[in-house]
């Protein structure tokens, strides 16, 4: 019977990790610094990841510095596609990768990289059906519009 015993013990549930919210900090900005995923940074920094997203969501003060460095994140990781397209030597493998990234920063950013969807009436009559038509087009921020 203590052999049962010892062999149940063995299998406890490990330790809790505790991280401070100063660490949790450090981290976040890692990720809006860098361009690299909370996931990516927490594995950096020996945290588990579902530990540190769920102190983001029980913190109000940590969840809106979350929100910010994910922005940071999108604008970051748009900003690297001109040196993915002109690294990777093969065509598709840069195309593919290029359209992750903006996938991904409409859905983060979609005020400033998301899909518009135009509503034009036929001729301005307005008896006429509206015509609906998605265009996809990555928009880039006002800041970063080449200046005339």
């Amino acid at each position: 019977m203590t052999a049962k015993k010892s062999a149940a013990r063995s299998h406890a549930r490990p330790a809790a990790q505790t991280i401070t919210d100063e660490q949790i900090i450090e981290v976040i900005n890692e990720m809006g610094e860098t361009g690299v995923s909370l996931k990516k940074a927490c594995d950096e920094h020996g945290f588990v990841y579902r530990t540190v997203m769920n102190r983001i969501r029980s913190t109000p003060e940590l969840s809106a510095l979350d929100i910010r460095a994910r922005e940071d994140y999108a604008r970051e990781r748009a900003r690297s596609l001109n040196d993915v397209a002109m690294s990777e030597p093969d065509v598709a493998r840069a195309r593919l990768m290029c359209d992750n990234i903006k996938w991904e920063a409409a859905r983060v950013l979609p005020k400033e990289y998301g899909d518009r969807m135009l509503n034009t009436h036929e001729g301005g009559d307005p008896d006429k059906p509206i015509l609906n038509s998605i265009a996809i087009s990555f928009v880039a921020p006002n800041s970063q519009l080449p200046k005339n």
